[in-house]
């Protein structure tokens, strides 16, 4: 779940670039290579890209105009994973509007991203909270842990691949479990504990 609000001096953009950019700044796009399929569809369809010109924007008491060449701000706002994900996106989304500015001819935009954790999801009048929205990526995760290939892991609640190297791990009933990030491990560790495993 993203929804990423780009600001960009009036004038600047026009409908094609526009739809570049939500197509560049989709969650697909976004998103790392490693996100389980059916979890990357149930993103997908979560999230919203908003373009918008202000007619009043100020940096250090100037105005940003479009004659100052392209400038972005951007605001991420992710639900899961906020933080785990805050480098990948700003590395991701900045490389993006590179991408957009050198395909128009532009000069190298100045681009500000912020990556900020949502304190809530509400879908159709419904408010969903962590322990919903977890529920919504494990019943979305098409990935099983022993489908991994050698030298990683399948995370057992979202279904992303993982490089060993870079999981986060724990062992239960004797078998090893790497993890995308420490809050898929926590809520798995959790649960079988609940249904009664052993570190």
């Amino acid at each position: 779940m993203l929804y990423i609000e780009l600001l960009a001096p009036a004038g600047l953009l026009d409908a094609d670039a526009r739809a570049e950019l939500a197509r560049r700044l989709s969650a697909r796009t976004l998103l790392d290579a490693g996100t389980d399929p059916g979890v990357l569809d149930l993103f997908a369809s979560m999230s919203e890209v908003v373009v918008r010109e202000p007619e009043s924007w100020y940096r250090d008491g100037a105005a940003v105009t479009a004659e100052g060449g392209p400038r972005f701000l951007v605001n991420v706002y992710a639900r899961a994973w906020a933080k785990e994900m805050a480098g990948h996106l700003i590395t991701t989304v900045t490389a993006e509007l590179a991408a957009l500015a050198a395909a128009r001819g532009w000069p190298e935009p100045r681009t500000t991203v912020h990556v900020l954790a949502m304190a809530g999801y509400g879908a159709d009048g419904a408010a969903l909270g962590d322990a919903e929205l977890t529920e919504l990526v494990e019943s979305a995760r098409v990935r099983e842990p022993g489908q991994a290939p050698p030298g990683s892991y399948i995370d057992p609640v979202c279904g992303a691949l993982v490089p060993a190297e870079a999981a986060v791990t724990v062992e239960l009933d004797g078998t090893t479990y790497g993890f995308c990030c420490p809050g898929c491990r926590g809520r798995y560790v959790k649960q079988r504990r609940r249904d009664g495993a052993t570190a």
